[in-house]
């Protein structure tokens, strides 16, 4: 065997683009089978690339803050034993508790710049190499960025680089603006059943949110329009009989994920609501996996509960083409007919929108589609 290929496992790729975060390790670093040697992270979730084999990595082909298909190949490593030369890396060399370690050149450059003694920085257990991200730690840890801070505080701005997911994020959100077509309709709704029956099922064991409402509205009404449970590729449509809801979700930095509840279209709305409120615990943890983000066919984006009254979300997630919004509630006086008459009344009034790929689904068909949501959860039983 002459080179094995780094890239991201079959398991986990979901056939789109990701971002390589950063190496781990560097060129000629040996590796054992099973290392983790990148960090990489897709529009969906932050994923390791490991070593299949022990041995030397080679060549980095990739770097950090490439952009790549998950199928493309990052680096090479050679099988091999483990046979370091400390003699070629003389640079990076020192003595440290009468243990030989190697500091790696951009730890070094760190080390320059904030003036730190190679014996200030702490020894990991088992370790021989220094790198980086070691010195970024005891940066953090010794503020040693409060010369930093003080030029911060005496400057009329501060210039912020975009972490890795929203630089994904705007690069997914150009090209969406580009190749989808949007338009959005908005309706509004009394949603008096639906908050007088969650009221009456407040002791259930399963707490229902209003999300888990919204939810199962939405997969009775696709049913009836199978149109917009679609995808849209290479010029072609593509229908779905199983349905995969993503419903976006807030993380605790406030970027949003979109887990997909999967095969949803036969679930009760308390078998929604579990399902619903499992996946949005996994995604505030941090602990979505792959395949908890992939294959979706359409989404909602409950954006009410950051008090938002009324919004038109894109059709970010693609190749699919429609996407529901859903605002906050606001009491307020309408006017009912009551007997031929008219009387004003206070009743819990929603905005919902839906917006979608003119490509595919046009405005009839989507107003059609609405007015049929609105009347599943206005007469909600």
């Amino acid at each position: 065997m002459s080179t094995v290929n780094l890239k991201i496992s079959e398991e986990e790729n979901d056939g789109g683009e990701a971002l390589l975060v950063k190496w781990l390790k560097l060129e000629n670093d040996y590796v054992d089978a099973d290392d983790t040697i990148a960090i990489v992270e897709t529009n969906k979730v932050t994923l390791e690339i490991v070593s299949p084999v022990s041995g030397y990595l080679i060549k980095l082909i990739k770097s950090a803050g490439d952009y790549f298909e998950c199928d493309e190949t990052v680096g090479l490593v050679k099988p091999g034993d483990e046979n370091i030369n400390l003699n070629k890396l003389d640079k990076g060399v020192a003595e440290k508790n009468n243990e030989i370690v190697y500091f790696s050149p951009a730890a070094r450059s760190l080390m320059k710049k904030y003036n730190i003694d190679e014996d200030d920085v702490p020894l990991k257990s088992g370790a021989i190499r220094i790198s980086k991200d070691d010195i970024h730690r005891y940066i953090s840890d010794n503020d040693l960025k409060k010369e930093e801070k003080i030029k911060f505080e005496n400057s009329d701005c501060e210039i912020i680089s975009l972490s890795n997911s929203q630089a994904m994020a705007s690069k997914n959100i150009s090209r969406s603006m580009t190749e989808a077509s949007h338009v959005t309709t908005f309706f509004e709704i009394d949603l008096s059943n639906v908050v007088k029956h969650k009221e009456e099922e407040f002791n259930r064991d399963v707490k229902v949110t209003f999300t888990a409402y919204y939810s199962f509205a939405l997969i009775k009404t696709l049913k009836l329009f199978p149109e917009l449970n679609a995808h849209y590729e290479n010029n072609k449509i593509k229908r779905f009989k199983k349905i995969n809801l993503g419903v976006v979700v807030a993380m605790k930095n406030d970027d949003l994920i979109v887990p997909v509840l999967k095969n949803i279209g036969s679930s009760s709305l308390y078998e929604c609501a579990e399902k619903l409120n499992n996946i949005s615990e996994l995604a505030r943890n941090g602990e979505l996996k792959p395949d908890d983000v992939s294959n979706g066919t359409i989404t909602i984006s409950n954006y009410g509960v950051s008090g938002s009254l009324l919004a038109s979300p894109i059709v970010l997630v693609r190749p699919q083409v429609a996407i529901l919004g859903v605002g906050k509630i606001n009491y307020k006086p309408i006017a009912i007919k009551v007997n031929d008459e008219y009387e004003m009344a206070i009743r819990p009034m929603l905005y919902i929108s839906l917006t979608i790929d003119h490509r595919v689904i046009n405005g009839s068909m989507a107003n059609k589609f609405m007015t049929e949501l609105c009347a599943n959860l206005e007469n909600f039983s």
